[in-house]
């Protein structure tokens, strides 16, 4: 059976709604019937996928962009090979593999978001298939589970980094049980002592969301600041202590870009790792560009040493938000010393389970001059505009410094 014939008759079949095609200037080239389902992303009628599977991977794979959802994709292809392997005993057609590379030739331009989790990495063969797609792969999830049986290890991700290319733009590390240890032969543990790979990715965004280690060992994960010398946010949602006192340094060594940063999650939720004070402040402090964007979320506790190492970028700072601080002044001088502040946002409609956002007196959110008995301008007032925060005691000032009327 043709490669091609195959494609047709499975993949194109269930796969062609999910698919993106190429912008909508490459639309017009598709067959008139598959043109509205190109852009409204539905499924196709069973008379049209007939032809949609003839035509659009020899004629039209280059206009596929995007695969949204890769990991279905690879799962289908393995079915497909499974299926067929059970209904013929002696079953030559392309392994699943192949069919990976193929798919991927008639699609060369096609980019992959590709959440990758423990089963892809502890079977082998779908290992190796995935290993064959992450030079396609643009948006990376690697995602752990807490579980003793299915830990990923640091060489696993060292082997998914080093096989992908620069077309990975955003990676997600969600994995909260490293294993920093390995195997050995003899059923013992030994340090990783695997040779540093020479990785070409450069994302632009990095996520760590119950990102943690074990194994009684400390992790060099200097290899993976390296490859952030282009990153240009940093999602930091919880991680372990020994990952922070890392990523503190890979922060200043090597994120020369770095200006959007993100705390916490938007929401209460479980997490083993909690994002406090001096973690955030530490992290700040590192920062070498000037941060532009700092974000904290729900989970995340701001107080003093995070608010003193944020004012060290009041210059370059144009938005800010918080939902939990333990120092309500800290949002005051934030205010008062960024003169490029375009965003200050201290309120969240979010479902946090509680209301309690930081108060704020008006007495000291207005920069009142006794002498001259007015408002002293603020330093953003050029350049704010969105002002979300909760001031308590407003108080009528043309009427508490009016002469009384006797």
């Amino acid at each position: 059976m043709h490669f091609d014939d195959l494609f047709s008759r499975t993949i194109i079949k269930r796969a062609i709604g999910r698919i993106h095609c190429a912008s909508r200037s490459n639309i017009h080239r598709l067959p008139r019937k598959i043109r509205r389902s190109a852009r409204i992303n539905t499924p196709l009628l069973p008379e049209q996928r007939e032809q949609a599977g003839s035509l659009a991977l020899i004629k039209y794979g280059h206009c596929v962009r995007q695969v949204e959802d890769f990991a279905a994709l690879l799962t289908h292809l393995e079915q497909v090979n499974s299926d067929c392997s059970n209904k013929t005993a002696h079953y030559l057609g392309p392994s699943a593999g192949k069919l990976v590379l193929h798919f991927l030739k008639r699609c060369p331009h096609a980019l992959l978001d590709f959440e990758m989790t423990h089963k892809h990495i502890h079977e082998i063969k779908t290992f190796t298939l995935a290993l064959k797609a992450m030079p396609k792969v643009r948006t990376l999830t690697i995602r752990g589970i807490y579980d003793s049986k299915s830990r990923i290890r640091v060489s696993n991700l060292k082997q998914v980094l080093t096989a992908a290319s620069h077309h990975l733009d955003t990676l997600t590390l969600a994995t909260p049980e490293v294993r920093v240890t390995e195997r050995s032969n003899g059923g013992g543990s030994t340090s990783t002592s695997v040779p540093e790979p020479e990785i070409i990715a450069r994302p632009k965004k990095l996520e760590l969301d119950n990102f943690g280690v074990i194994g009684g060992h400390t992790a060099d994960w200097s290899w993976l600041w390296r490859t952030c010398g282009q990153l240009q946010q940093l999602l930091v949602r919880s991680i372990s202590s020994e990952i922070t006192e890392s990523l503190i340094k890979g922060v200043k060594d090597s994120m020369p870009c770095l200006d959007f940063v993100v705390f916490g999650h938007s929401i209460h939720t479980q997490s083993w790792y909690d994002i406090c004070d001096n973690r955030v402040g530490a992290i700040i402090a590192a920062g070498t560009k000037g941060w532009r964007a700092v974000h904290c979320g729900f989970t995340a506790e701001i107080g003093p040493e995070a608010f003193e190492a944020l004012l060290q970028h009041a210059s370059t700072l144009e938005e800010f938000s918080v939902v939990r601080v333990q120092d309500r002044t800290g949002i005051i001088r934030i205010f008062k010393s960024c003169s490029r502040l375009r965003k200050l946002i201290t309120l969240d409609d979010g479902d946090h389970g509680s209301g309690n956002f930081p108060e704020v007196q008006s007495a000291d959110f207005i920069d009142w001059d006794p002498v001259l008995k007015t408002v002293r301008p603020w330093p953003c007032k050029t350049t704010l505009e969105t002002l979300a925060i909760k001031i308590t005691d407003m108080a009528r000032w043309d009427l508490l410094h009016m002469p009384s009327v006797t």
